[in-house]
């Protein structure tokens, strides 16, 4: 018999690395970790992501191309998709189930963007609420060779050039290209 002065310890389960599962979700607050000098962005090939930009009344999605080939970098970030709330019946009131309604219509569009593209990797921007809110809605997108990253930051109202510079500047996107004509003077 154990008494808390004499605990015996039960067994205890060791699972193997192997056995594991990946987390394919990763919330930043800040910059992407940097691994052996390299941010995490992806670089080298053909990149090609979704991105989904939600407030609680207005969704706007993205598909970010970018290839490297003899003429050099090619990119292309075109919006897709703008939503808004008026899908979302007396939306006068903000209240939970409107916003999970509102949600759940942005997953659809997420995910048929995403089959459409052939993407394989989504970026969520949003409110942490709207991005709890996409998390219920959108479980079917937590599947395997999926990356999705979460950003939670309002960038809703930014224009095409300055979405794509705020995302380079949190490693979600890679560095913006250098123009072949611009060179620094020393």
């Amino acid at each position: 018999m154990a008494t808390p002065g004499n605990r015996q310890a039960g067994p205890t389960q060791v699972i193997p690395a192997t056995r594991r599962r990946p987390q394919p979700l990763r919330v930043f607050h800040g910059h992407l970790p940097v691994h052996a000098g390299r941010s995490l962005a992806p670089q080298d090939g053909m990149n090609r992501s979704c991105i989904a930009v939600v407030d609680a009344s207005r969704a706007r999605l993205f598909t970010f191309d970018r290839t490297h080939g003899d003429s050099g970098v090619h990119e292309q970030l075109v919006e897709q998709r703008d939503l808004d709330d008026r899908l979302v019946p007396d939306r006068d009131a903000r209240t939970d189930p409107l916003d999970a309604a509102f949600a759940r219509i942005v997953a659809a569009e997420i995910e048929a963007l995403l089959r459409a593209s052939g993407a394989h990797r989504l970026i969520l921007c949003g409110s942490p609420r709207m991005l709890g809110e996409l998390r219920v809605a959108g479980a079917d997108l937590r599947r395997q060779g999926l990356l999705i990253d979460e950003l939670p930051r309002d960038l809703i109202g930014l224009t095409v050039p300055r979405l794509r510079e705020r995302l380079a500047s949190y490693s979600l996107l890679p560095p913006l290209p250098r123009r072949a004509g611009l060179q620094r003077s020393a």
